[in-house]
């Protein structure tokens, strides 16, 4: 049926993807590349308010840091926009910033998918 995947790909986190800057669609085309690379989005939602300046990723405990720094090197993140919240429902949460515009990765992320 061509639905079985690889067994090397490693199954990514559970992750939800949080709009912290009130730009409306961004966290869709974040979604869109995300899962592009194999990301497991469960969930996509306004982030508790709109004022992040920066874009960050946070993890529900250290096991996932190694995960959160693939995703620090995939969106082109500062390493140091990694929190530790051990209140997440899910693995990941990634919260666009007001940066958004300004990571690398969003050059990749422009061209595949309509900007808005």
């Amino acid at each position: 049926t061509g639905l079985n995947k690889s067994s090397s790909i490693t199954k990514k986190p559970e992750t939800e993807i949080l709009n912290g800057c009130g730009q409306a669609g961004v966290a869709n085309l974040f979604t869109h590349f995300l899962r592009s690379h194999n990301y497991d989005i469960i969930e996509i939602k306004n982030a508790d308010h709109f004022n992040y300046e920066k874009t960050y990723i946070k993890i529900n405990n250290e096991s996932n840091l190694m995960r959160a720094k693939e995703l620090v090197n995939l969106l082109a993140v500062d390493q140091a926009n990694i929190l530790i919240d051990k209140k997440l429902i899910w693995e990941l949460s990634i919260i666009i910033g007001k940066d958004y515009k300004e990571l690398s990765s969003f050059n990749e992320i422009k061209k595949y998918y309509e900007p808005f």
